[in-house]
């Protein structure tokens, strides 16, 4: 009887031992009700306010491999409509990235689970053949050559036709030769830059040529010109 009853006593001072250590850790994280727990995010930078309250002092973190994701301030006191800022980088990669946020508060815990998608992949196919530039008057600088050409090019992906931008290359004396009065052709070497998101994993090249004409001195004969170096 008397091991029975002390038992009894032994389970009553653990459940109440148990009650004031609940009594105690009072820690609580609340989301406000705006707060989506589950935000998706467009691959472009950007950042994202959490509001909450915390009863005790808390503290935030993001696992350190995830370097894009990264949240401000990471600590503080207890309080209410307490702000905090969520920042991402830009997803220049072909895929899905995930964070989780933890929010802590002694032996209470919360989460953010960041989605950021990933960026929208063009795989080039080819680029598209400039058209001869022609008309140029006679004695025209090299550089007058290059201001003609166009600065951009139509290139051809597997998700529809975008712009690339084109470096040209300034005319060599041995290609073109300003001095010369009769009519002359020759060719143009430039060079595509690929715009955001458009993959060249065909390693296509990106160099194009495109045939530039210049014309003849008025009243030298328009029979003449010069192609690549040499009078026709």
């Amino acid at each position: 009887m008397r091991k029975i009853s002390f038992l009894i006593i032994l389970a009553m001072s653990m459940l109440e031992s148990c009650t004031i250590q609940e009594l105690n850790s009072s820690a609580k994280i609340t989301f406000a009700e705006e707060v989506v727990l589950s935000p998706t995010f467009t691959p472009e930078a950007n950042t994202n306010t959490i509001l909450f309250s915390s009863t005790k002092a808390w503290k935030a973190e993001v696992k350190e491999s995830n370097t894009w994701c990264a949240i401000s301030p990471s600590s503080g006191d207890a309080g209410e409509n307490i702000s905090v800022t969520i920042s991402i980088t830009a997803n220049n990669t072909s895929d899905d990235r995930f964070a989780t946020v933890t929010f802590k508060s002694e032996d209470v815990e919360q989460y953010i689970k960041v989605t950021q998608k990933k960026k929208s992949i063009k795989l080039l196919e080819r680029i598209t053949q400039p058209k001869a530039i022609t008309g140029l008057a006679n004695a025209a600088s090299a550089l007058s050559v290059v201001a003609a050409l166009p600065a951009e090019i139509v290139l051809i992906t597997d998700n529809g036709n975008v712009s690339g931008n084109i470096t040209w290359e300034t005319p060599a004396d041995a290609t073109y030769n300003p001095a010369i009065q009769t009519a002359q052709i020759f060719d143009v070497v430039g060079y595509v830059t690929l715009p955001d998101g458009v993959v060249n994993r065909n390693n296509i090249s990106l160099s194009v040529t495109i045939s530039v004409a210049v014309d003849a001195k008025d009243g030298v004969s328009g029979d003449d010109f010069i192609d690549g170096g040499t009078i026709s």
